[in-house]
């Protein structure tokens, strides 16, 4: 996974945006990413929606496991999925009224 997220870090339009501002040094915008077991049949990955406000931080779980026969398609789409679900939960926790 980690070629392909090197690659998605080089985008710089549409949801790369989202990867660049957790790869800079936007305030509130740090992502934890994790590899781990998530104990549910249907889901390969999981970002948590408690924002870390001590640290600025949403951690997001991959269970590699279950990308060993994926496509670089598919571990792309949940890649920028579950960075989009940390945004919303960054964005939120750092200023609610803009959110809403």
């Amino acid at each position: 996974m980690q070629p392909i997220m090197s690659d998605i870090k080089n985008l710089t339009q549409g949801v790369g945006q989202i990867i660049i501002k957790f790869a800079g040094s936007t305030p509130g915008y740090n992502c934890e990413v994790k590899n781990g077991v998530i104990n549910n049949q249907y889901t390969n990955a999981f970002t948590n929606s408690n924002y870390d406000r001590l640290n600025g931080i949403v951690t997001t779980t991959f269970d590699s496991n279950e990308f060993i026969n994926s496509s670089d398609i598919s571990v792309v789409r949940t890649i920028l999925h579950e960075s989009v679900h940390a945004y919303l939960v960054a964005y939120f926790s750092t200023d609610p009224l803009s959110f809403n």
